[in-house]
């Protein structure tokens, strides 16, 4: 039963995604992978998507978790990572992942990592096969903040605007992975207030 809670809820976060995202490499293509992932950082359930972002997205969480410390996580924080040597992938690959927390703890994560429009860079739409150098290629992010504690950062958000080719889209595809995320960790909450945290967590210990 949790299982399969855990698998719609996820499934629910990629049917948000496509219907909000506003380029086509998202909402045709499904160039993204979406899972919700407990505090420990190890998968629980995955969304349809490209099956080689499901290999990503818990180390990406798991540096997360590393370099932030799980005390510096706060209800509400969304956080932007595409460091390649966390995420394993190009820097056009953007993870947004989200922290969960029932009645004030960490429980679980919600996460997802799409193909940018554009990432800045010498080359447009962050494709660069002739680059000497990561940084040749376009904006980097390492696990910064968009939301602290549920407040957008406004300057950083502008940073990144300022620096792409098509603000629009990739602040349209922005705006969708984090109603995204914002789904799946609404959909986990009910799962705690249902089942309660230590039955959802025990359960899942089983199903690995």
């Amino acid at each position: 039963v949790i299982r399969s809670a855990l698998k719609a809820a996820a499934d629910e976060m990629m049917i948000s995604l496509i219907k909000t995202a506003h380029n086509p490499l998202i909402y045709e293509i499904q160039d993204f992978g979406i899972a919700l992932l407990n505090h420990r950082g190890e998968m629980l359930a995955e969304g349809s998507g490209l099956p080689g972002f499901m290999g990503c997205l818990p180390p990406t969480v798991q540096s997360g978790l590393q370099k932030i410390g799980v005390e510096n996580f706060s209800e509400g924080d969304i956080l932007l990572t595409n460091e390649p040597y966390d995420t394993g992938t190009h820097i056009s690959d953007t993870a947004v992942y989200m922290p969960i927390f029932f009645e004030g703890q960490l429980v679980a994560f919600s996460a997802l990592m799409a193909h940018w429009a554009d990432i800045g860079g010498k080359t447009p739409g962050g494709w660069c096969p002739d680059t000497t150098d990561v940084h040749q290629e376009g904006l980097i992010f390492s696990h910064d903040k968009l939301y602290d504690g549920g407040k957008l950062n406004e300057v950083f958000l502008n940073f990144i605007l300022t620096n792409v080719r098509f603000p629009e889209l990739v602040k349209g595809d922005l705006n969708a992975m984090i109603a995204s995320c914002r789904t799946g960790t609404r959909r986990y909450q009910a799962l705690c207030e249902r089942h309660g945290v230590d039955v959802l967590d025990a359960a899942m210990q089983i199903v690995f």
